[in-house]
């Protein structure tokens, strides 16, 4: 029986009218804004008293469509019911000097960096129709009230929908200063409300850049120089060419070749019957032994070292120690694996250039295109599709620079262009492997006088060119995340305050952390947890080790030195209690702990598995407590919370990338493998909003947290104190 994915999800259509509303996520053939009256910027009234939200971000299955939508239809007093959403393009965008921005989607900004300026656009757009309803009814507007769309004058009993007051609303100014709501006053912020695309995705209507077809267009490939750096020599497709549909088999830029057919299975097939010969260049030899050797030498190393942060006077207690305790941490190189392989979609003429692209930002493949195109921005257009996950590394837009060489070759065709599981695995923008080793200094009275940190590693926005890193000399202060604060201000002039290097969670007196780094020709990436991921590991494992040492409970060892934090004490409190840490031990039951406050919301986590002597681990349980300030719907936190712990954990028991011969030996599920379902722990997740001026993220606080719970919880269970991962080269597996 040949059963596609869209048929059985149209076939349970049934099925999920029972539980799930939403609306259709906009064609991504023919994204222009939807004509009404705006008012604004991010808001248009239609006809018929729907509400047309202007959503700039990108939805890769983390319900920020659905959270900022939120956020704009509250202020605006919006009925919830008639709320649909408008993408703008990257043209729309330009033509309108940026207002919305680049959309770019990561770092768990969609939210935090958004909600100001959301909620404004819709206390901004709730204005213009009071006056407006102020005008016509002859009434002030103090006199008026707005709830469900509907503006009410309660003395006369008046009433006018937004649909009738939209047209004069819209030719009023856009106030610049508009008063927000109090959170005591919010009516769709804060409710766990049904993500916006739920039904379109189930039935299959839904179209993810995979999905999207046209009228003749035709399927690419491709193949780049598995060594990254190195060039294409010569390739001879006289076998692929007399192949069923193939088009074209061509050079893409230095390094690349890729086949052109009716198909993707026809693109595939000739691209293998192509023959390739690459110019492998000086990195071929390189491996992971050799990678991991030149990490190890910058433990030690005295030049071109990088501080972080110092507090105190750390030379002093290292002096006067009664002793010291040092532990080295280590990561490996992580891959993306998204679902939903990299692809793209363009069409080129000499007159126009559009692209396609589940990318995470619009702004980002509208510049690709500009950039790739050989015409001017006038000339350029491009939309956001769907994406089947993301992780960070739809911010890299190699794949839309291809599929517009690959266009502009064959003009007035749409092409997509699909990358094989093995090529984009392969082809990956890997997060650095990193390691850390730490020194505490131990006082004549058994007490923690000191903690030096020394990382050494790569730097994924070094190698991109951030301006940040520019700023800073060459040095990426973000490669502190978790262990630092000492730049913050500094880095706030440069960007936004919500992206700062996140501070560390530790009252630590006397304290130093500096970076070694160095550069490979591996191509590098942000990842969900960025540099968190490494650094919080190495911190959250050696707290528990030194406590162990010093004989110290780990719970009691980290509230010691987290008194000036109380946010940060409250979330740890509250899962050590969740998880029964002072209870009564259950026989063949351990538990862990980890904490940390990373993109803005401290976040603590506790686990409790069972280890069987053949090293096979089951994770029975993890709780997780944070305090993202406020929570604009508290359903997609959760959900966020759990991706957290399934990524985490699939990263720590299998996940690495290895070179051999300067290339990536991993290329597919089969030797990337990923948690199966059953290995899914519980999770329970207890929201605090703490309020205050600052909002946090919630898609990435947790992801860094259950590796260290799990390797503390191991070591109760088997003494054995691990300190790099993944986990199966100990000899360890998931149950």
């Amino acid at each position: 029986m040949n059963t596609s994915r869209r048929l059985f999800l149209v076939n349970a259509s049934t099925l999920a009218a029972g539980f799930t509303v939403g609306v259709a996520w906009p064609d991504a053939r023919a994204q222009t804004l939807t004509k009404g009256h705006e008012l604004g910027a991010w808001v248009s009234i239609q006809a018929d008293n729907t509400v047309r939200i202007r959503f700039v971000r990108a939805e890769i299955g983390q319900g920020t469509m659905t959270g900022l939508a939120q956020l704009i239809a509250d202020e605006l007093d919006a009925d919830w019911s008639l709320v649909l959403i408008d993408l703008p393009s990257g043209a729309e965008n330009l033509s309108r000097k940026n207002i919305w921005s680049s959309g770019q989607t990561g770092a768990s900004t969609g939210i935090r960096s958004s909600q100001l300026y959301c909620r404004q656009g819709g206390a901004a757009a709730r204005a213009m129709l009071l006056e407006a309803a102020s005008k016509r009814l002859n009434v002030p507007v103090a006199e008026l009230s707005a709830s469900n769309s509907v503006v009410t004058h309660q003395k006369s009993g008046q009433t006018a929908t937004y649909a009738s007051l939209a047209l004069e609303a819209s030719k009023l100014p856009v106030p610049e200063n508009v008063v927000l709501k109090a959170p005591a006053a919010w009516k769709i912020i804060g409710k766990p409300i049904k993500r916006i695309e739920t039904r379109s995705k189930i039935t299959g209507s839904a179209e993810y850049g995979i999905d999207l077809q046209f009228p003749g267009m035709l399927i690419s490939t491709i193949a780049a120089c598995p060594v990254y750096g190195g060039k294409l020599k010569s390739f001879d497709a006289k076998k692929a060419l007399a192949m069923p549909g193939v088009l074209s088999v061509m050079q893409v830029g230095t390094s690349a070749v890729a086949a052109v057919a009716d198909t993707f299975w026809q693109a595939k097939k000739a691209l293998d019957a192509t023959v390739i010969e690459w110019d492998l260049g000086a990195d071929a030899k390189v491996s992971s032994q050799s990678l991991r050797e030149t990490r190890f030498k910058g433990l030690s190393a005295t030049n071109e070292i990088y501080l972080g942060n110092q507090i105190g006077d750390l030379a002093s207690a290292e002096k006067n120690a009664a002793s010291q305790y040092q532990a080295t941490y280590e990561l490996p190189y992580l891959c993306h694996a998204q679902l939903e392989p990299m692809n793209a979609t363009a069409i080129w003429t000499p007159d126009k250039c559009v692209a396609w692209a589940p990318s995470q930002g619009t702004a980002l493949t509208f510049n690709s295109a500009v950039a790739n195109s050989g015409l001017p921005a006038s000339k350029c257009e491009a939309f956001m599709t769907l994406s089947g996950g993301g992780f960070g590394r739809r911010l890299n837009m190699d794949f839309v620079s291809y599929v517009v060489l690959i266009a502009k070759a064959i003009p007035g065709r749409h092409i997509k262009l699909i990358w094989s599981r093995e090529e984009d695995m392969s082809q990956g923008r890997y997060h650095p492997a990193m390691m850390a080793q730490i020194t505490a200094s131990i006082d004549t009275q058994n007490q923690l006088a000191g903690m030096n940190i020394r990382l050494s590693g790569e730097s994924f926005r070094k190698r991109a060119g951030y301006p940040v890193v520019k700023l800073f000399n060459g040095v990426d202060p973000f490669v502190f995340e978790g262990l630092s604060e000492s730049k913050t201000d500094l880095v706030n002039k440069v960007v936004n305050s919500s992206k700062s290097p996140t501070p560390l969670a530790y009252d630590f007196k006397n304290y130093k952390i500096d970076f070694s780094q160095f550069d490979s020709h591996i191509k590098l990436g942000p990842l969900r947890g960025t540099h968190a991921i490494h650094n919080i590991f190495a911190i959250e494992c050696f707290m528990d080790d030194l406590a162990h040492h010093l004989n110290i409970d780990a719970l009691e060892f980290r509230l010691k030195h987290m008194m000036a934090n109380p946010r940060q004490l409250n979330v740890l409190e509250s899962v050590a209690q969740s998880i029964g840490w002072n209870q009564p031990k259950r026989p063949g039951i351990f538990k862990g702990l980890s904490q940390c406050t990373f993109q803005n919301s401290p976040t603590a986590l506790a686990c409790e598995l069972s280890v069987s002597a053949d090293k096979m681990v089951k994770v029975h349980r993890v709780v997780v407590a944070i305090d993202t300030g406020y929570a604009v719907n508290p359903a997609l936190i959760e959900r966020q919370i759990g991706g957290s712990v399934a990524w985490n954990l699939s990263g720590l028991f299998h996940e690495e990338i290895t070179f051999k011969d300067g290339r990536a030996e991993q290329s597919n599920y089969d030797d990337y493998v990923c948690l199966k379902l059953s290995q899914m722990p519980q999770v329970d997740v207890t929201i605090i909003q703490g309020g205050g001026d600052i909002w946090g993220g919630a898609g990435e606080p947790a992801t860094v947290l259950v590796a260290p719970a799990v390797v503390n919880a191991l070591f109760r269970a088997s003494g054995q104190r691990i300190r790099s991962a993944p986990l199966k080269n100990l000899g360890y597996a998931l149950a």
